[in-house]
């Protein structure tokens, strides 16, 4: 594959969702068929890339945050192309399963902002923009849980509120002392770093708590039982 190509579907990766979100914010492709095309082309770009850009595609982007990259490695091809297939058929579901739902609008806006998060962690290679893509993916996924605003939904929302933003902290505390320790904000480099820090513990217990929330990882899963049932 052309290098060029390659690069702008690793681009369009987190972008295209992104881009997509204010014409369902702005509600003109709520319902019917566009819908249904346009939602899971949200997906398109992360699962193309999977199969198709050689290992070791990058792109620099010097004027983004404190600078930043994104990138496709070994690891990152196989989430990737998991990941987005799933992100695809969850989304041709979702235009069907919400057809009739007045704030499908809503739904589908914050749905595409959890799914450019979740595919750019996957290819960030800088702790700035690595950051971003989870917290991105972490917070929109609040409305997805209370969506349908039962008593239930509402109090699960809470619960999960309370503990991404506890997981945050947490992560993004580890998250510094790494890039301190190695004094890079690569996050490989940082990565590395981590073994011979005089936090060590700290960073490696800091981190756990904060990724572990989000995963769902006993005894970190609370908010697990409560939000996916109403959501």
């Amino acid at each position: 594959m052309n290098g060029v190509f390659g690069q702008l579907l690793l681009l369009l990766v987190p972008l295209l969702p992104l881009a997509l979100t204010p014409l369902f914010v702005a509600k003109k492709l709520t319902g019917g068929r566009k819908a249904l095309f346009l939602l899971p082309l949200g997906a398109l770009p992360a699962l193309l890339t999977s199969l198709l850009v050689p290992l070791g595609t990058a792109v620099e982007l010097p004027w983004l945050l404190l600078g930043g990259g994104l990138a496709l490695d070994a690891t990152g091809r196989v989430f990737l192309l998991f990941i987005s297939l799933l992100w695809l058929l969850a989304a041709v579901y979702a235009v069907g399963y919400l057809a009739e739902d007045r704030r499908q609008g809503r739904f589908f806006s914050l749905f595409l902002l959890a799914m450019a998060g979740n595919l750019g962690v996957l290819i960030a290679q800088d702790i700035p923009l690595f950051y971003l893509f989870f917290a991105l993916m972490s917070f929109s996924s609040y409305v997805l849980v209370i969506h349908n605003g039962s008593r239930e939904a509402l109090r699960a929302g809470r619960v999960y509120l309370t503990m991404v933003v506890l997981g945050e902290l947490c992560s993004f505390s580890g998250l510094l002392l790494a890039a301190e320790a190695g004094q890079t904000l690569r996050v490989a480099e940082a990565a590395v770093a981590i073994g011979t820090a005089a936090p060590r513990e700290t960073i490696l217990l800091l981190l756990i708590v904060g990724f572990g929330i989000k995963a769902g990882l006993f005894p970190l899963h609370l908010w697990l039982p409560l939000a996916h049932p109403v959501a």
